[in-house]
C-alpha cells in the first residue's frame, strides 16, 4: 500500500521524528507499505528515517503523488488539531486532509492528539472535513471524545497510543556510550535529568516577559534542593534545538549557581540521541510530553509538569505524578517548589516498584502503538477510493 504521511516533521523537534519513527516500524510490521513523508526538511528526512519525502508547501508534487501513487493518507501523529498554539497551524493539516479527500484518497488520522479547539470557526472546518475520515486512532480518551464530537463515525474512533511508544526501548550498551560521549559520569552518582521547555514558547511569548522566571526558578530550587539531598548529577535536556537552546541554557546556569553538578548536552543531535539521553537517567522532570514518552520507555521514574492537558492524561495513564503549571506569582511558585520537592522523594524512595511497573504500563501501550497500524490499514484497504478531481 503506498502511504503518504503528514505531520510536524522536519522540524527538528525530537517529539515528532520519534513518534514517526515509531509510526514507520509499526506500518512495516502491519503489513507491506511504501511510505512518503510530508517534511519541512525532505532531504533531512530522508536521511533520518530513510523514506521518500515531499516539500510539506510543494503543493504541485503532492496533487500529484496524491492522484498518482496515494492509496492512503495518514495525518498524525501528535497534536496537529487544535488551537492553542496557532489557528494556522490546524488549518494546515485540515487542508491536507480536504485535499487528499478531494483526490479521493482515504484518510486516516493516526495517533492523534486533539484539541483544544477554542476557536467557533475552526471547529465548523473540523467537522466539515473530519466526518469523511474512514478512521481515527487517538491516544487518549478525551481527543476520541473531541473527534466523537466533531463528526468522525464513533465506530471508527479508537483509544490507541501514541506512536513513539512502538520504540524499542535503548539498551545499556547505548546509554554508557551516549553518557560517556557527552562526558557525563554513570554509575557514581544518581542523574536527575530536566526535559525542559518554558510553557510560554508555543504561545509565541518571551518566557521572562510571561511570568516564566518564577516558573523556572521554582523548578531549579527543588531540583537544587533534591539533588543536593540525594548527592546527584543535573541533565537539563531540550528536545528542539533552536526553540528550546536558550531557555535549556538559563536552566542549567541557574542551577550552577545554586552550587549544583550540571551537565548540558549541546549540539545538533537527533530524536535517536535525545531518547537514549532521557532513558539513561534515574529520574526525571519532564515538562515535555514525549520526554515523558521517552522516561518511560526506559522505566525511568518521572514527575510531569503540566503545562498543557495532553501531559496530565499521558503521567495519568502511566500512574506517574502531574503538577500544574499554572501562574507565575510567588504564591504559586512557592507553592510548586514544595510540591516538586515532595514528589521527588516521593518518587525516588519508590524508584524499583515504580520502574516495574512502567515497564508493564509501557507494554500494553506498545501493543497498541502496533495494534494501530494494522487497523489503519485495513480500514483504508476497506474505504472506497474517488478520483473526482481535475488530474
Amino acid at each position: 500500500m503506498r502511504v503518504l504521511i503528514s505531520g510536524y516533521y522536519g522540524f527538528a523537534n525530537a517529539g515528532d521524528e520519534a513518534l514517526l519513527s515509531g509510526m514507520l516500524r509499526a506500518l512495516e510490521r502491519a503489513g507491506p507499505v511504501e511510505p512518503t513523508v510530508l517534511s519541512a526538511d525532505p532531504e533531512g528526512t530522508r536521511r533520518l528515517h530513510g523514506v521518500p519525502a515531499l516539500d510539506r508547501r510543494a503543493w504541485g508534487a503532492i496533487w500529484r503523488t496524491l492522484r498518482e501513487r496515494t492509496d492512503l493518507f495518514i495525518s498524525g501523529g501528535g497534536g496537529l488539531l487544535q488551537d492553542r498554539t496557532s489557528r494556522r497551524s490546524a488549518l494546515y493539516y485540515l487542508g491536507m486532509i480536504a485535499l487528499a479527500q478531494r483526490a479521493g484518497v482515504p484518510v486516516y488520522l493516526y495517533g492523534q492528539g486533539v484539541g483544544p479547539l477554542a476557536s467557533r470557526g475552526l471547529r465548523l472546518v473540523a467537522r466539515r472535513v473530519l466526518s469523511g475520515v474512514a478512521g481515527a486512532g487517538a491516544r487518549d480518551a478525551a481527543s476520541a471524545g473531541l473527534l466523537r464530537a466533531l463528526g468522525v463515525p464513533a465506530e471508527n474512533v479508537t483509544v490507541t497510543a501514541d506512536p513513539a511508544f512502538a520504540l524499542r526501548p535503548s539498551d545499556p550498551a547505548e546509554k554508557a556510550a551516549l553518557l560517556e560521549e557527552f562526558g557525563i559520569p554513570w554509575g557514581r552518582r544518581p542523574l536527575l535529568g530536566i526535559v525542559w521547555r518554558s510553557p510560554y514558547v508555543e504561545r509565541r511569548r518571551r518566557p521572562e516577559r510571561a511570568a516564566g522566571d518564577p516558573l523556572r526558578r521554582a523548578v531549579v530550587e527543588a531540583a537544587a534542593a533534591f539533588a543536593r539531598a540525594i548527592d546527584a548529577r543535573t541533565v537539563v535536556i531540550t528536545l528542539q534545538p533552536g526553540v528550546d537552546d536558550a531557555e535549556g541554557n538559563a536552566v542549567a546556569q541557574a542551577l550552577a549557581d545554586a552550587g549544583g553538578r550540571v551537565h548540558r548536552p549541546a549540539g545538533a543531535v537527533d530524536h535517536r540521541t535525545l531518547r537514549t539521553l532521557v532513558e539513561a537517567m534515574d529520574l526525571n522532570i519532564c515538562v515535555r510530553y514525549h520526554g515523558l514518552v521517552f522516561s518511560a520507555l526506559g522505566g525511568v521514574p518521572a514527575v510531569a509538569l503540566a503545562y498543557d492537558a495532553k501531559v496530565r492524561h499521558l503521567a495519568e495513564e502511566l500512574g506517574l505524578p502531574s503538577l500544574s503549571l499554572t501562574g507565575g506569582g510567588k504564591a504559586n511558585s512557592a507553592a510548586l517548589t514544595a510540591a516538586l520537592t515532595d514528589a521527588l522523594h516521593g518518587l525516588w524512595r519508590e524508584a524499583s516498584g515504580i520502574s516495574s511497573r512502567l515497564r508493564r504500563r509501557v507494554g500494553a501501550l506498545r501493543e497498541r502503538a502496533l495494534s494501530e497500524a494494522k487497523r489503519c490499514l485495513a480500514l483504508g484497504n476497506a474505504a472506497p477510493r474517488r478520483r473526482n478531481g481535475p488530474a
